[in-house]
């Protein structure tokens, strides 16, 4: 992480993406569903986590802003490859459910930037814990209600 001369940084996340319904019913096989789309993270690299040799989607909805993917799906318009740091409370209060326990890094990586003067202070310490409390309690509520293995089917998801 680059940060300016008189500024440190450290890692705050290890955000991954897995994905989510509105229902645990439509697992039954990704061919047979839609597949929420977003600009700047790709199904690919979670169907090869899951052993899938299928291509990138080309047909549904493409969303340039993660929260609104994460609104279909809640909606009910698809199944979302979404990350943890934008599912806690949805997952939690049960409105989304996890569908598979696969889950790949997902790209983006966040960051908290901080005056460096501010490095060894008991203020940033404290933030810095309760962060990290905050994002662990989210990646412990994203565990699937009941763990499902990937349906290996010969068609190709949203080819």
């Amino acid at each position: 992480m680059a940060t300016g001369p008189d500024s440190a940084s450290s890692s705050c996340s290890r955000t991954s993406s897995f994905p989510c319904a509105v229902r645990a019913s439509q697992t039954a096989d990704l061919a047979d569903y839609r597949l929420l789309r977003s600009e700047d993270e790709f199904w690919k690299p979670w169907f090869e986590a899951a052993g899938l040799d299928w291509p990138e989607p080309e047909r549904g909805p493409v969303f340039n802003d993660s929260s609104h993917l994460v609104q279909a799906a809640a909606e009910g318009q698809g199944i979302a490859l979404a990350r943890t740091s934008l599912l806690g409370s949805d997952l939690r209060n049960g409105v989304l459910v996890r569908l598979f326990d696969v889950e790949v890094p997902a790209p983006k990586k966040f960051y908290l930037v901080y005056p460096a003067r501010t490095i060894n202070t008991a203020k940033l310490a404290l933030f810095r814990q309760w962060l990290h409390d905050e994002i662990e309690l989210d990646r412990s509520l994203a565990t699937p209600i009941a763990p499902r293995s990937v349906r290996r089917s010969k068609a190709k998801a949203g080819v």
